[in-house]
C-alpha cells in the first residue's frame, strides 16, 4: 500500500505540474460489507489522504468521488470521508444511507453532488481566474481563458423548484463554459485574436472535418 501511495502522489504532483486547476480523485473500498471502519482507516485512509493532501498544497480543487462498486450493492460510506480535504463530494444517494441534506450538514459544503440545473441563469459574478480550459467539442484545441472568480446562479432543480447557488473556482468555471453552450455561445467565442489564429490549423481541420466552414 505504502509503494503505491508513493506512486499515486508522484503522478498527482506531475499531473498538477501541467497546469490542471485539481483531481478528481476515486474513494475506494468505503463499502461497509467490505472493511469495518478500523480496517479501512487503517488500511485505506492514509492513501487516501496523502494523495488529496498533496493536491492541495499544489492548490487543487479536490473532487472526491466516494466509490461503491456492485459486488458491494453500491453502497458507501460518505461519512468516512468527513475530514479529507475535499473541495466537492459526490455519491450515489439512492443506495447510500446519506442523503444529499445529510451530506449537506455532514461536509459542510453549500453545493451537493450531482448538480442538475433546469434554465440556468448567472445572475451575478465577482473577480477574475484565468486557467487552461478546454472543450469536448473541440478535441486537442485548448488554451487559457479568463472567467469570473465566483457567480451567483438560478436555476430550477428536478423537482420544479427555483433555486441559487454561489459557485467558486473551478466549479464557477464549469459553470459559465455549460452555460456559455446554452446560450450559443462556444469556448473558442473567448479566445482573442491571437489565440484563435495559434490554433486556426486545428479549427479548420475540426470544421471540414464535420462538414462546416468555420
Amino acid at each position: 500500500v505504502q509503494k503505491l501511495t508513493e506512486v499515486l502522489v508522484d503522478w498527482t504532483e506531475g499531473y498538477m505540474a501541467t497546469g490542471v486547476p485539481g483531481i478528481y480523485y476515486s474513494g475506494q473500498f468505503s463499502e461497509p460489507t467490505r472493511f469495518d471502519t478500523e480496517t479501512w482507516e487503517k488500511m485505506v485512509k492514509p492513501s487516501d489522504l496523502a494523495v488529496l493532501n498533496a493536491a492541495k498544497k499544489l492548490g487543487a480543487y479536490n473532487i472526491v468521488h466516494i466509490c461503491g462498486e456492485p459486488n458491494h450493492g453500491y453502497c458507501s460510506s460518505p461519512e468516512r470521508y468527513v475530514d479529507y480535504p475535499g473541495d466537492m463530494f459526490n455519491w450515489d444517494v439512492h443506495r447510500s444511507k446519506v442523503s444529499l441534506e445529510e451530506g449537506r450538514k455532514l461536509f459542510n459544503a453549500p453545493i451537493q453532488m450531482p448538480l442538475v440545473l433546469f434554465n440556468p441563469e448567472i445572475i451575478a459574478q465577482e473577480g477574475s481566474q484565468r486557467d487552461k480550459e478546454g472543450c469536448l467539442s473541440f478535441p486537442n484545441v485548448g488554451g487559457s481563458l479568463t472567467r469570473a472568480a465566483q457567480v451567483t446562479c438560478q436555476y430550477l432543480d428536478a423537482d420544479n423548484r427555483p433555486q441559487i447557488i454561489t459557485a467558486r473556482g473551478f466549479l464557477a468555471r464549469a459553470l459559465q463554459h455549460e452555460i456559455d453552450h446554452l446560450n450559443g455561445i462556444l469556448y473558442i467565442d473567448h479566445m482573442s485574436a491571437v489565440e484563435r489564429l495559434a490554433c486556426a490549423a486545428k479549427l479548420k481541420k475540426l470544421a471540414k472535418a464535420n462538414g462546416g466552414t468555420r
